[in-house]
C-alpha cells in the first residue's frame, strides 16, 4: 500500500491521550484500536496500552507526524544465514534488509527469520521511546543503512484500527494470509 494512503486511513484513528493514571501516556498521541466497556485500547510508541474511553481525544493533525517507536525503531540486528543483516523491532518483526553497498530493503513482516547470531541494539530500560539518546542512535541507524522513515509494520497497525485486534502478532498474521500484502512502498 502507498505510503500516503497509509497515513490517510490512519489518521482517523489517531488521538491524544489525557489521562493522570500514566505519565509516559499524558499528553501522547495513540492510535485508537478499539473501546469496549468503557475502555480504550491503544496502540502507542511503547505499544499495546489500556486507558479510560474518556481520556482519549480525536488528535489534531496528520499521522504521518506519528509512527509508533515500537513498529519502526530496531530492537536487534540479526544475522543471517544468507550472510545478509535483518533489523528486527522489539516484537521480533523483520522490518528491513541490510546486504553491504546497497539499500535497505523493506520486509514483510512475516518473514521467516533464520539467524546464525543475534545483537540487542538497546535494553528494555533504555526503550527509544523513553530515552531520546536511543531514538537518536537508532534513527542514526536507519538513515546510514538507506531505511525510509517509514515503518513496513504500519499495514499491520491499520489493520489493527479497523478490525479492533489488540494483538499486531494477530494482525500481522493476517496479512501474511492476505494474497495483496506488500511491504509498504515509501
Amino acid at each position: 500500500m502507498p505510503w500516503r494512503r497509509l497515513a490517510d486511513d490512519l489518521s482517523d484513528h489517531l488521538v491524544r491521550v489525557s489521562t493522570t493514571s500514566s505519565t509516559d501516556l499524558d499528553g501522547a498521541l495513540a492510535y485508537l484500536v478499539c473501546t469496549k466497556g468503557g475502555v480504550a485500547t491503544l496502540y502507542t510508541h511503547g505499544g499495546v496500552a489500556i486507558v479510560g474511553a474518556e481520556e482519549v481525544q480525536p488528535a489534531d493533525g496528520n499521522a504521518r507526524a506519528f509512527v509508533p517507536a515500537r513498529m519502526r525503531f530496531p530492537y536487534i540486528r540479526s544475522r543471517q544465514i544468507d550472510g545478509s543483516v535483518l533489523l528486527l523491532t522489539r516484537d521480533h518483526f523483520p522490518l528491513w534488509r541490510l546486504r553491504d553497498g546497497t539499500p535497505a530493503e523493506p520486509v514483510a513482516p512475516w518473514v521467516t527469520v533464520q539467524n546464525q547470531a543475534d545483537e540487542y541494539l538497546w535494553t528494555p530500560d533504555r526503550a527509544p521511546w523513553r530515552d531520546r539518546e536511543t531514538a537518536s542512535s537508532m534513527q542514526d541507524l536507519l538513515h546510514s543503512a538507506g531505511a525510509s522513515d517509514v515503518a513496513p509494520l504500519l499495514e499491520a497497525l491499520l489493520l489493527m484500527c479497523e478490525n479492533a485486534i489488540e494483538n499486531p502478532k494477530v494482525a500481522v498474521r493476517m496479512l501474511a494470509e492476505s494474497p495483496k500484502s506488500t511491504p509498504i512502498v515509501p
